[in-house]
C-alpha cells in the first residue's frame, strides 16, 4: 500500500515540477542562462517561498 501512495506522490511531484519549470521558462526563457548566478536563483526561490510547490525538494 505504501508503494502505491509513494507512486502517486511521485507522479504529483513530477507534474508540479513540470508546471513550475514551464512557468519559469515562459517568464525567463529569453534571458542568457550563462549570466545566471546563484544569487539570481536564490532570489527567484525566495519570491515563491509562500507557495505550496516551494516545499518540493528538487
Amino acid at each position: 500500500m505504501a508503494a502505491l501512495s509513494s507512486k502517486r506522490l511521485d507522479d504529483r511531484i513530477k507534474r508540479v515540477r513540470r508546471l513550475v519549470l514551464d512557468a519559469f521558462s515562459k517568464k525567463h526563457g529569453d534571458k542568457p542562462y550563462r549570466l545566471m548566478e546563484p544569487r539570481h536563483m536564490r532570489r527567484l526561490r525566495d519570491e515563491k517561498a509562500d507557495r505550496p510547490e516551494a516545499r518540493i525538494r528538487w
